[in-house]
């Protein structure tokens, strides 16, 4: 049977267009063999492999973002009170010696605590369960902080891998397990497409939600040399990591920020509509995997 495969890109904020993106696909009969998130991704597609219901993904994160914890983060002192184009890297860098977040930097690992984060997490997965035991293949990417390993965690505390996948490094805890201390996995893997085909996937559907390189003005400053650099070479590793993918899923969110959870309907819209626009190639690719003998029991 042919075995489809999802791979959740991060982004911040932006990753709620992976809802959409889920939404359609869903609605059009779609069910997926395995999901690898990773970042934003990890959190998203471990809700919808643990519930297989995009509604359910949609509720539990607008009760998130409603909650007094969540609204105690104040987001403004890591963006900067004017929100900057770029992607969602360059903006902590710009930010990391401003204000509240310089004095928290120098005093702990990270300026969310840990407990806060974690009660978010429990909001949206509130049993938290071994993956190994989803009715969906899924794994978390991480990186491990102290030997630069990618982790791809396919086993043990569904919670714990959504929170060591989504650990922004200076913002978010990081996680300590057996021995290693895991990071936001997409600073390696923006998205996690050779993960996916690990999990068996025939075909694989790649969402990516990052922020595109655009054409900058020359930079003035040495660290704007370094910053783009940066940018470039993690824009260059993504499209290398994308052409294994067999569709490519890229929702429209210009002008949208990495902190920008009040504009969840937008994006969640912007996610069905690049779906859309995806379901024909996706139905011939199928139809063309099943014609060279392997049956589609999954749609």
């Amino acid at each position: 049977m042919v075995k489809i495969g999802l791979a959740l890109g991060g982004g911040g904020a932006r990753g709620i267009a992976h809802i959409g993106v889920i939404k359609k696909l869903h609605k059009t009969g779609i069910r997926f063999h395995c999901i690898t998130g990773t970042s934003a991704g990890a959190v998203i597609g471990a809700i919808y492999a643990r519930f297989q219901n995009p509604e359910i993904i949609e509720e539990k994160l607008a009760a998130m973002l409603k909650s007094s914890e969540f609204r105690s983060i104040k987001l403004d002192y890591i963006r900067g009170r004017q929100a900057e184009k770029g992607s969602f890297f360059e903006s902590v860098r710009r930010h990391f010696f401003t204000g509240m977040f310089y004095a928290s930097s120098i005093t702990r690992l990270s300026f969310i605590k840990d407990q806060t984060y974690r009660s978010l997490i429990n909001m949206l997965i509130d049993d938290d369960v071994q993956i190994e035991s989803l009715p969906i293949k899924f794994s978390a990417i991480a990186v491990d902080i102290l030997n630069g390993a990618v982790v791809n965690m396919d086993r043990g505390s569904l919670r714990n891998a959504m929170m060591a996948s989504s650990a922004i490094p200076g913002i978010l805890p990081a996680v300590q397990k057996d021995g290693m201390l895991l990071v936001d996995g997409s600073f390696i893997d923006t998205v996690p497409v050779r993960h996916t085909k690990q999990l068996g996937a025939d075909i694989v559907i790649a969402v990516d939600v990052s922020t595109p390189l655009d054409i900058t003005v020359k930079p003035s400053r040495g660290i704007d040399l370094i910053w783009r650099a940066n940018a470039i070479l993690r824009h260059i590793v993504k499209e290398e990591q994308l052409t294994g993918a067999d569709i490519v899923i890229r929702p429209s969110l210009a002008g949208v920020e990495w902190t920008d959870f009040g504009r969840s309907a937008d994006m969640i819209k912007q996610g069905v509509r690049s779906a859309e626009l995806q379901i024909d190639k996706l139905n011939d690719l199928i139809g063309s995997k099943e014609q060279g003998g392997v049956y589609a029991a999954n749609r």
